[in-house]
Parts: C-alpha cells; sequence; structure tokens
C-alpha cells in the first residue's frame, strides 16, 4: 500500500507515492494558532520589553535611530514590524531624518530595489535603507577583537547610530543554533573577516551539537559581539507554518531572545521514533540559493543513519550562492573532505573563510550519508563541484536505494527549519 507524500517544492508541490511500510516518520513546522491581531501584538512587545529599557526611556527625540532588518532569506515581516516601530517613535518626537534601515545582509548579496519594496513595503519612500557591505572596509569600523580573538568589523551607520533595534525572526539555524538575537549583528551587519572568525568557531563542533541548541560556542561569540556595538534592543518574532506571529519579544538581545527560543522549540523541535536509511528533505522556505538550502541537509544529518542516504529537494532559483557571492570557494573546494577544506584554508588557499566554514560542516555531513539532490537551478557540473549527485526523479532514486534493503525505513522532512529530535525512550 503506497503513502501519497506532497512535499513544497519552491512555489509549486511535488507529489510522492512511497510504500507504507517504509515510512518512519513525517516531519513539519507544528500548526500554532497565530495571534489574532499582529499589530497589537507588536505594540505590546514593544511596550513591555524584557530586561531593558522601554522604547520611550531609551530614546531622546534628537538620537539618531537605526533599525536593522533582514533580507529576502528569512521570512521576518519587516513590512509590518518596521511601520509599528517607525510610528512608535514618531509618537515619541524622532522625526523620520533622524532614521535609517539597514539591511542585514551577512554575506549575502544585496537587495535590489524591488526586493527592497517586497521586502519593507511602503516604508520605502519615506526611510532611507541601506544594504550593509560586508567586503567594503570603507563602510566598516574595526573595533578591536573579542577574548577568543574575533576582529570586530562593523557597520559604519549602524556603529554611529545612537540607538540600535534588531529585528528579526527566531528560527532554527544550523551554525547558530537559533536565528534572531545577537544574529542580527554578527554576522547580520558585520565584516567579512569577523563572520569568517565566528562561523570556523561552529565548523569544529558536530552539527548535532549546534543546530536547536541556543547555548553554543558560536551563540556565545555572536553576543560578544554585539556587546562590543552596543545593541540596545531586538524585537522578534515567532512564526507558525503559515508565516504569521505566533508571539513577539523584544527587549535585551540576550534575556528577550531566550524567552523567545522557547515558543519556537515547541514550533520547530519535532520528535521522531527513530533513525532512518534515507530522508527527502525539502529545502522550504530556503529555497533560494544552494548556500541556504543546506540548512535542510543539516537538519536532515540528525536523524540518518551512519551510511545513509539524503535527498535534497530544492529549486536554488539563484544556484550554489546568489549573486556568486561564494561560488569560487565552492567551485574549487566544494567536494573536499572536512581535512582537506582545512588544510587548504590554513595555507591560506581558501581566501573565503565563510564559505570554508559551511563547506566543511557540509563535508562532515556526506562522512556520514550520501547527499543526492532534486533541483531545477543547480546543474550535474554544479552537483559535482559541491560532491553531491544530481537526480531526476525522486522515487527512482529511491528504488536504486537497494542497499538498504526491502524494509529499508524512510523518513520526510517538509521544512529546512524542522529540528529532528529521538523521541526519549
Amino acid at each position: 500500500m503506497n503513502e501519497k507524500i506532497i512535499i513544497p517544492y519552491g512555489k509549486r508541490k511535488i507529489l510522492l507515492k512511497i510504500k507504507r511500510k517504509n515510512l518512519a516518520f513525517i516531519s513539519d513546522i507544528a500548526n500554532i494558532a497565530s495571534v489574532k491581531n499582529e499589530y497589537k501584538e507588536i505594540r505590546n512587545a514593544i511596550n513591555n520589553p524584557i530586561e531593558s529599557l522601554d522604547i520611550k526611556s531609551l530614546i531622546n527625540p534628537n538620537d539618531k535611530i537605526v533599525l536593522i532588518g533582514d533580507d529576502l532569506t528569512r521570512p521576518t515581516p519587516c513590512n509590518i514590524i518596521m511601520r509599528i516601530i517607525l510610528k512608535e517613535l514618531k509618537e515619541h518626537g524622532v522625526k523620520k531624518d533622524n532614521i535609517k534601515i539597514v539591511i542585514a545582509l551577512g554575506t549575502h548579496r544585496p537587495l535590489t530595489i524591488s526586493e527592497i519594496y517586497e521586502k519593507y513595503g511602503s516604508i520605502a519612500d519615506k526611510i532611507r535603507i541601506i544594504n550593509h557591505e560586508f567586503k567594503n572596509k570603507k563602510k566598516l569600523t574595526y573595533l578591536g577583537d573579542t577574548p577568543q580573538g574575533t576582529p570586530i568589523w562593523i557597520n559604519n551607520e549602524v556603529l554611529n547610530s545612537d540607538v540600535k533595534i534588531g529585528v528579526g525572526t527566531i528560527m532554527p539555524h544550523n551554525l547558530s543554533g537559533w536565528s534572531g538575537g545577537a544574529k542580527i549583528i554578527q554576522p547580520g551587519v558585520s565584516g567579512e573577516e569577523t563572520t569568517a572568525a565566528t562561523h570556523l568557531i561552529s565548523a569544529k563542533y558536530d552539527p548535532k551539537e549546534l543546530l536547536g541548541n541556543v547555548e553554543n560556542p558560536m551563540r556565545k561569540e555572536m553576543e560578544e559581539v554585539a556587546k562590543n556595538v552596543g545593541l540596545d534592543m531586538i524585537l522578534n518574532v515567532v512564526l507558525n507554518k503559515k508565516g504569521k506571529i505566533v508571539k513577539a519579544f523584544s527587549g535585551d538581545f540576550i534575556k528577550a531572545h531566550r524567552e523567545g527560543v522557547k515558543i519556537a522549540e515547541k514550533t520547530y523541535c519535532h520528535r521522531i521514533p527513530k533513525e532512518v536509511d534515507v530522508i527527502i528533505a525539502s529545502s522550504h522556505p530556503m529555497d533560494l540559493d544552494y548556500w541556504v538550502a543546506g540548512k535542510a541537509i543539516v537538519s536532515s544529518y540528525l536523524a540518518i543513519k551512519n551510511g545513509g542516504t539524503i535527498i535534497l529537494v530544492t529549486p536554488c532559483y539563484e544556484g550554489i550562492s546568489a549573486g556568486n557571492v561564494h561560488i569560487e570557494a565552492f567551485k574549487r573546494f566544494g567536494k573536499l573532505s572536512y581535512k582537506e577544506i582545512e588544510e587548504k584554508f590554513k595555507e591560506g588557499k581558501i581566501k573565503d573563510g565563510v564559505a570554508a566554514s559551511i563547506m566543511m560542516v557540509l563535508a562532515k555531513i556526506k562522512e556520514k550519508a550520501k547527499i543526492l539532490i532534486f533541483s531545477d537551478g543547480l546543474t550535474e557540473e554544479m552537483c559535482k563541484w559541491l560532491g553531491v549527485t544530481k537526480i531526476y526523479n525522486i522515487e527512482k532514486a529511491l528504488e536504486a536505494c537497494k542497499e538498504y534493503g526491502k524494509d529499508l525505513e524512510i523518513g520526510i522532512l517538509k521544512n529546512s527549519e524542522v529540528v529532528l529530535k529521538k523521541k526519549i525512550s
């Protein structure tokens, strides 16, 4: 008897037929109810910050205010949240000329004008919105090193503002445990050297120690950077399966963030009965490129058996790396082993430290499982660069998994943001 399963593939769906006896689990984001009034929820969060001053006490009317928001790789409803914050600032006497928005791109490509309107809406007509430039040292300031030796390079527009407010979403992240909080500063508005240093910390650890674990070494270093910068307040939201707000949190970038994670865990963490031979993983909603789609591979790693197979289902609209920001590193070194990448970086042959860290994490996973990719956006040549195999039919690929026998166990991951955890026996 076959089970019919629909999984997201970009803007469309794919129907799979899998024998019921082989199906071990289907994982997705929990369908938690959203708030009835998003405006009221956000405004209530702003006026009831956790472990910090409220906006009225935090600002003076003549202060220069920077609002830091994310890009299209994140589902944060910035158009809604920013509009409410701007109204709050106006009510407290801040002039719009003293407010700017910096898009925390990290090391992603800049947003186009149309994408800025898509993400931020009509406020783009009223407030100056700036793309962060992580490679441009003229747009960055060096603040010294953290105790662990991370060089702190920060966007000047952020640094030179009197009040810094970060806006984001709390969802699982394969390196920092969870997004949100200090992540809006590092890597959000940090220089390339800063981001490389924190990411290389994460590459030393097994992904199981990081994904879904908020108290991890990379998170601690990111928070050290944010302390040096002086992030005054965050406004983070937790979203449900439909991208609607479940809860909003504002306040101290550590304390408020941790409260948000408690709610996010109920949304994203899914208990599974066992590790399986094969996982079919949709990259949804991280569909833009392999750089973000790889999150589904890391999620799958938490539930795959040694010698298993991960089938990544992803459109990758912009190929390996949007804007080809990190393409050269992946092209030359993407198929190498963890140790080989580590050595090439130490020798200075890999200049892109951020890409090196991502490639090292994915290389660890490839030591445990084969990776097959179903994708319109990745060519066979690109897949060879990555050390993975391109497939054209998911069900035929399953039929080819003969090494697992007729009783192979299959898991389905419908959303790349789900954290898979084994049930406690």
